[in-house]
């Protein structure tokens, strides 16, 4: 029985544990104890018909050709494209501008502003501000993706945000090229004849008979317009509230009188305002009333019993 080593009684007292081998022999087992080598056998090979081990020939099937992603240009095409806008950019700077004659401007092919109100300068400074800082485009509208466009229904929503009437995408559209892009390009012609500007007088002021631009005019009218048509809806409501024949109501001269329909009323309730009833006293109606009623149900019910 092996037992734990106890501790030496003195410094002479020298043990000495058998069991530290932890049941090993020492000595190294010779070649007659050792178990036999361990020969992994091959399976058996199946004798295999040669036709039947021709590879079967897969169909291939046509990939289907996805077209190109407008945004996975390469970069040669978008440094081309950026140096062709820079080129035009610089063309159009150098350029002088000739006014046409007034009888050789083309007519626009379409115009929407027949049955639509004159536009006021915030709306154009809300359509400009909304192309050029929240979808990011320049004055031309054109860019090196062609994934980017305008997006004329935001454009409009936006602008209806504070418009005082409804503006559609394409009325947007068309204001923002025939009139706000003519207008920062200073392509807008101004009469300067004196005769015919003192017979016409603009609403808004030019600087040496030089046409101005949308942010200029914005901070020129200070919300004026915006005013003065709010004013001029206030007034109009004044005169035809003024305009209306007002609706006459019949007076009581005496405030102590009663009237007559509501007395009526009260009679036919037994209600006398002079005379109000104690609380015992409609308990007792009530109960008189639910009693009758009772009554007349069950003389009803006889009656048709008969019948």
């Amino acid at each position: 029985m092996w037992t734990p080593p106890t501790p030496p009684q003195d410094d002479h007292d020298l043990y000495i544990d058998q069991c530290v081998s932890f049941l090993y022999e020492p000595s190294v087992m010779p070649e007659s104890q050792l178990p036999p080598v361990y020969v992994k056998k091959e399976h058996k090979r199946i004798r295999v018909d040669p036709a039947m081990t021709r590879k079967i020939k897969v169909r291939k099937e046509e990939q289907p050709r996805v077209p190109r992603s407008l945004f996975n240009r390469p970069m040669s095409a978008l440094r081309r494209d950026a140096s062709k806008l820079v080129k035009l950019k610089h063309h159009a700077l150098l350029k002088p501008f000739k006014p046409q004659p007034l009888s050789a401007v083309n007519r626009p092919l379409m115009d929407t502003t027949h049955d639509q109100p004159e536009w006021l300068i915030h709306e154009d400074w809300a359509l400009l501000q909304v192309v050029q800082t929240l979808l990011g485009l320049p004055l031309n509208l054109t860019t090196s993706s062609p994934a980017h466009i305008p997006n004329w229904d935001l454009v409009a929503e936006v602008v209806n945000a504070t418009s005082h009437t409804y503006i559609s995408a394409k009325q947007c559209k068309y204001r923002y090229e025939n009139v706000i892009v003519p207008r920062e390009e200073g392509r807008i012609l101004y009469d300067i004849n004196p005769r015919k500007q003192k017979k016409s007088k603009g609403i808004y002021k030019t600087k040496n008979n030089r046409p101005m631009r949308t942010s200029q005019l914005f901070l020129q009218d200070n919300h004026a317009s915006l005013t003065k048509q709010h004013s001029d809806r206030f007034e109009a409501c004044k005169a035809i509230a003024a305009k209306r024949t007002p609706t006459l109501r019949p007076t009581l001269a005496n405030p102590m009188l009663k009237n007559p329909k509501h007395a009526a009323v009260l009679a036919e309730s037994g209600i006398n305002y002079e005379q109000p009833l104690s609380p015992i006293q409609v308990a007792a109606n009530r109960a008189d009333r639910i009693a009758k009623e009772k009554r007349q149900n069950v003389s009803i019910v006889s009656c048709d019993h008969f019948s």
